[in-house]
């Protein structure tokens, strides 16, 4: 209520008039590293899989993690506060994909270029599963792209 009404002075305005940083993207620290997320090109699979040999070996590359990188923890993408009512049914990355997109692989380089090309460099063997893009066959469906093994509701 103190400055509800009342003319005040931008926080930011001065730096904003003379050019100074005052933005996430102005501001570069040093030591940056890029990073990139190969994407799955299919809509389920298990990763029989993943060589990462020639990412690993370009110039500016500095890691390559897979599902092989993290320790099975789930996680939830609800966002609520605590306590946290929703199921933690996500994983970092994982050697199932269950969508056109997931994530497969995370790459961290010295340049946004180095990081793209890098992904080209990573060769994965999938072993595609059914799947099902009719909401109303999911309703009768067998198939089952989330089992519940290991989750935790909490």
């Amino acid at each position: 209520m103190k400055v509800i009404g009342k003319i005040t002075a931008r926080v930011d305005g001065r730096a904003l008039a003379t050019g100074q940083p005052v933005f996430a993207d102005d501001i570069q620290p040093a030591n940056l590293l890029y990073c990139k997320i190969l994407h799955s090109p299919v809509a389920h699979a298990r990763i029989k899989n993943i060589d990462t040999t020639r990412a690993l070996n370009r110039e500016g590359v500095r890691l390559v993690l897979t599902h092989r990188d993290f320790p099975i923890h789930y996680y939830t993408t609800a966002g609520q506060g605590y306590p946290e009512p929703s199921p933690r049914d996500m994983r970092i990355l994982e050697s199932t994909v269950r969508y056109v997109g997931d994530r497969v692989a995370l790459v961290a380089a010295d340049t946004l270029e180095s990081a793209t090309a890098a992904l080209a460099d990573i060769v994965v063997e999938y072993e595609q599963l059914p799947a099902i893009f009719d909401p109303r066959e999911a309703r009768t469906s067998s198939i089952c792209i989330h089992p519940e093994e290991g989750k935790l509701d909490i």
